[in-house]
């Protein structure tokens, strides 16, 4: 079987839209692992693996093939090393923006303490879901970056156009009179 295959099953869901995996393993398989030239078509398939959190090793089982091939094509192809920053970056960016949406709309978490008796053997779990409430700041945050023609703070300053020039001669003949 190959390399797709060993990917654990939460990877396979972040990679995994409409049947992405299988057709995958199914191109991949073809070739006999190790002796893969480089294809353009590596590049989307590293640029969704990345961008589902793989690092260069997993991508590496991915593709099926040694880790320091992915090092070599990335040094090779411009486009390939492209695609896995892209990759990367749209991974950061969506953790960073799901962890300032749960903090905007607030979340529950689970705290665990443990009770133990006075020659301290433990005696008790105790787990408490403790309420974290939406963080103001983090909401507005959000939507202004979000809608930011509806959220923005902007304050409207009208000014007209001052003519100093017709100003001046009015005070010049003013003072002549």
């Amino acid at each position: 079987m190959g390399a797709v295959i060993k990917l654990n099953a939460a990877m396979k869901e972040l990679v995994d839209e409409e049947g992405y995996i299988e057709k995958l393993k199914d191109e991949l398989e073809s070739y006999p692992k190790y002796s893969r030239k480089y294809r353009p078509s590596f590049g989307k398939i590293a640029r969704k693996a990345t961008a589902s959190g793989l690092n260069m090793r997993e991508l590496a089982e991915v593709l099926n093939v040694p880790l320091h091939r992915i090092y070599r094509w990335m040094d090779r192809y411009p486009a390939f090393r492209k695609a896995i920053e892209d990759g990367r970056e749209a991974f950061a960016s969506g953790r960073v923006e799901g962890a300032l949406l749960k903090r905007a709309l607030g979340y529950d978490t689970v705290e665990t303490r443990e009770v133990k008796d006075e020659e301290g053997k433990l005696v008790a779990t105790i787990e408490t879901i403790k309420h974290i409430p939406p963080d103001p700041r983090a909401i507005m945050f959000y939507l202004k970056n979000r809608s930011p023609r509806r959220w923005a703070e902007t304050r409207h300053v009208h000014t007209t156009r001052v003519d100093y020039a017709a100003i001046l001669e009015a005070a010049i003949r003013r003072k002549r009179k």
